[in-house]
């Protein structure tokens, strides 16, 4: 079976665009992972991590439309999942946890 590499999928996705930003998705840094699952009949599943250029972008349906779209025109590749991570909240929201509870020793 050919495996697919993160370069060749990172490169791919230099041909997806925030529709308000003339700047591809990977040069922006919105690509945190691609992961790798083998599938049947000598394929692959993709999995790609990413995040949004704001919280509450109202183009991040298009824009993992065309993430999994591109990523599934690439040979060997049987499946493209999209999974969005907002890192950003998620640290904001563990800081307001910890001083809610006292904890801020761990924030240290």
């Amino acid at each position: 079976m050919a495996t697919l590499t993160e370069d060749e999928v990172l490169s791919a996705l230099k041909q997806c665009y925030d529709p308000e930003i003339p700047v591809n998705i990977v040069d922006l840094g919105l690509i945190y992972g691609v992961h790798f699952e083998d599938a049947p009949e000598e394929k692959q599943d993709v999995t790609v991590e990413m995040t949004l250029t704001a919280q509450g972008c109202p183009s991040h349906v298009q824009i993992g439309e065309q993430v999994k779209a591109r990523v599934e025109q690439m040979p060997g590749v049987r499946n493209a999942i999209v999974t969005w991570i907002v890192r950003g909240l998620l640290a904001l929201l563990l800081v307001g946890i910890a001083v809610r509870m006292g904890a801020t020793e761990l924030l240290k």
